[in-house]
């Protein structure tokens, strides 16, 4: 029988679940039958399917267990739409009301309509199974039905169920209360409803779910303790915290369960080294042995890595490897005897290929406030190493944002000057832990030099680092971290996702990351919604742009999409919290690859235009511009856009160097381009341009 905590400290709530899904092989525990200390749940969203989600995870953190958790809205016909309770059905101008002072507030709202008005809850569960598994609902079918709020309560009270007095049956304008016995649960449409979602939510997690799967989060799990107390020397609760530390501090030691029916019956765990896999630990439930379970997990390790097996035991279990077919040598260690048994696999049995993908598989790990120092650390070697050849570093990556969980891989982002010739790069990095990755046979597209560090013939050393060069610019996984930091719940579901993506793609690092991209374009694509000042309302967009204008002996640098004739002044739109300059020098960076000082304004645009199917009204401002670095930017003839290739409707941007005196014989905007350039500091010109 699985068991669900009902995410609840509601005790009459806790009990109505129960009785609904008592036909069900489920149990059902309270949040507070645990033991744990509640959380202190911000129901912050703005419709139940958000508040049920919000608390879901909530509880999860605390309990780590299956938990789940309803939320509902109450919908009353005839109520205004900003007078709707929804979801806020205790909270009235910003204060939480008590049982009674709810009866007496929507008693008031039914004899304002008539002495009785029409209402339904519309009601969403949503049950986290583990890091990986969310399940949610918010259907018709689980919504109650349609009831009569009246304006005199029934005598009969329920604590933590106040609206009930006032609910009367529509069929038989009766109270509820006063048809108690006539309203079987078990027979009423909600009720079916959430039998429903659960018995979909355990058919969809034991299909899609293998049983021998990673628990290494569940390693406080009371079952998993009470099992693992049977295979360590310390089975105490001191003990048994050490393990669970030890697993936790060894990214490379893997901690996996044997689970039926829902129910964790079987612990193994183990470390996978070059050529062989050590189990550490392994034991089976008191209530689940003799059926073979510790065998099935063997196998699967078997079947997983196919690789020679090997433990080390005592006389009480030596009997157990050898029925699953180990080889077992007896030993003397701590003047006892002891036996080492192995279960080998014949040689040659995977290609050069396998054994790299063997041996540096996806590893997830929960944060470690580690990671921050060792960016700094390896920041450092790399300043030593490469010197003022270092335009820009940064630590980017899943480990660059606090509380994910990531691969404990630390990403670094290292930018040198444009036109950098890399084979120098390279001959600094002589060192011989750093190895370099670079040309055609490089899978990373957009790094022209990759270095990395902490992969030994054995494995991953303890520390290991992806440095990725490129020439200086603006790129998405600075962007990207800080979306993740400033959004928890989309931080949340990128975990989610990786914790899916690991099982599949264990052993597929260009599949891994091919399968989380179209989660990273979403969240990019809001990240630079929520950064830029564009604003859209009925078929209308509006947005402000800031222009540079470089003019550099005789020539002006211009860009236009790849393939067309249509130049503009590089620029980009203004972010919220900017100012025009600081938008032209961080748009300069990201685009050309430049730093810039800004100097005087020289023209303002009203621009009212169509583009493409959408009507789009703008405000350009541009000012002259000089380069800080000239070393940073080609200086002649025409180039790609930093960017190239990550533009959202698939355009490659490219710059080009144009002569002063061939501006007027190629399509420029603002359309008078040549003589405004012509004309550059003798004042600020005002354009306006409308479309006909």
């Amino acid at each position: 029988m699985k068991t669900f905590t009902y995410g609840t400290g509601n005790p009459a709530k806790l009990d109505h679940m129960r009785r609904m899904l008592a036909p069900l092989p489920v149990n059902i525990t309270g949040a507070k039958e645990t033991g744990a200390a509640l959380p202190d749940v911000d129901e912050s969203g703005n419709t139940p399917p958000e508040n049920a989600r919000i608390k879901a995870l909530a509880y999860y953190e605390v309990l780590r267990c299956p938990v789940f958790a309803c939320d509902s809205g109450l919908y009353i016909d005839g109520l205004p739409d900003d007078e709707q309770p929804g979801v806020h059905v205790r909270m009235v101008e910003g204060r939480r009301l008590t049982d009674d002072e709810m009866i007496a507030h929507y008693a008031a709202i039914a004899k304002r309509l008539g002495g009785k008005a029409v209402a339904r809850y519309r009601n969403a569960i949503c049950l986290v199974m583990d890091d990986g598994e969310i399940y949610a609902h918010f259907g018709e079918d689980i919504a109650s039905s349609a009831f009569y709020i009246v304006d005199t309560p029934h005598a009969k009270r329920v604590e933590g169920f106040p609206l009930d007095c006032l609910s009367v049956r529509m069929d038989t304008g009766a109270y509820y209360y006063d048809n108690a016995q006539d309203d079987t649960l078990g027979e009423n449409s909600q009720t079916r409803g959430f039998q429903a979602f659960f018995k979909r939510v355990l058919a969809l997690y034991e299909k899609s779910i293998p049983p021998f799967r990673d628990i290494k989060s569940q390693l406080d799990h009371p079952i998993v303790r009470q099992i693992m107390s049977h295979c360590v020397f310390d089975g105490s609760p001191a003990g048994l915290d050490k393990e669970a530390e030890n697993y936790r501090g060894h990214t490379q030691w893997q901690f996996y369960g044997w689970v039926e029916n829902g129910e964790i019956v079987g612990v193994c765990g183990f470390e996978v080294h070059a050529d062989y896999v050590e189990i550490l630990h392994i034991a089976v439930a008191e209530n689940a042995r003799r059926r073979g379970i510790g065998g099935k997990m063997v196998t699967a390790l078997w079947e997983k890595y196919k690789l020679t097996i090997e433990a080390e035991t005592d006389d009480d279990a030596v009997d157990f490897y050898r029925k699953t077919g180990f080889e077992t040598t007896a030993i003397q260690k701590y003047n006892v005897q002891r036996w080492t048994c192995v279960k080998a696999v014949p040689p040659g049995h995977e290609t050069d290929e396998e054994r790299r993908a063997r041996i540096y598989p996806i590893i997830l790990s929960e944060y470690n406030p580690a990671w921050p120092q060792w960016y700094a650390e390896e920041r450092d070697n790399l300043v030593r190493i490469l010197g003022d050849k270092i335009v820009r570093i940064q630590h980017i990556g899943s480990t660059a944002v606090p509380g994910l969980t990531a691969k404990p891989t630390v990403d670094i982002l290292l930018e040198v000057a444009v036109g950098t010739d890399f084979s120098k790069i390279i001959a600094a990095f002589s060192e011989p832990d750093y190895i370099c990755l670079h040309g055609e046979g490089l899978t990373v597209s957009r790094d022209p030099l990759m270095v990395i560090k902490g992969y030994t013939d054995t494995g991953f050393a303890e520390r290991v680092f992806h440095i990725h060069v490129r020439e200086s610019g603006d790129y998405d996984e600075p962007l990207f971290r800080d979306y993740l930091i400033a959004h928890p719940d989309s931080a949340a579901e990128y975990v989610a996702l990786k914790l899916r993506l690991k099982d599949d793609f264990e052993h597929d690092r260009d599949g891994y990351t091919a399968a989380k991209g179209a989660f990273i374009a979403a969240v990019m694509l809001k990240a630079r919604e929520n950064r830029d000042i564009i604003l859209k309302k009925d078929g209308w967009t509006f947005g402000v742009r800031a222009q540079g204008i470089l003019v550099r002996e005789g020539k002006v640098l211009l860009q236009r999409p790849q393939g067309t004739n249509e130049h503009a002044f590089p620029g980009g739109h203004m972010a919220f919290g900017e100012i025009f300059s600081e938008t032209l020098k961080r748009e300069w960076l990201e685009e050309v690859g430049a730093d810039i000082e800004v100097g005087a304004l020289q023209w303002v645009e009203e621009n009212i235009y169509r583009w493409r199917d959408t009507m789009c009204q703008g405000l350009a401002v541009s000012f002259l511009v000089t380069l800080t670095d000239e070393r940073q930017t080609p200086l002649d003839g025409t180039f790609l856009s930093k960017e190239a290739g990550s533009h959202p409707l698939g355009e490659i941007i490219e710059f080009c160097w144009v002569p002063l005196e061939e501006v007027q014989n190629i399509t420029v905007y603002p359309e008078r381009a040549a003589e405004l350039l012509a004309r550059l500091g003798e004042g600020v010109e005002h354009i306006v341009y409308r479309e006909d």
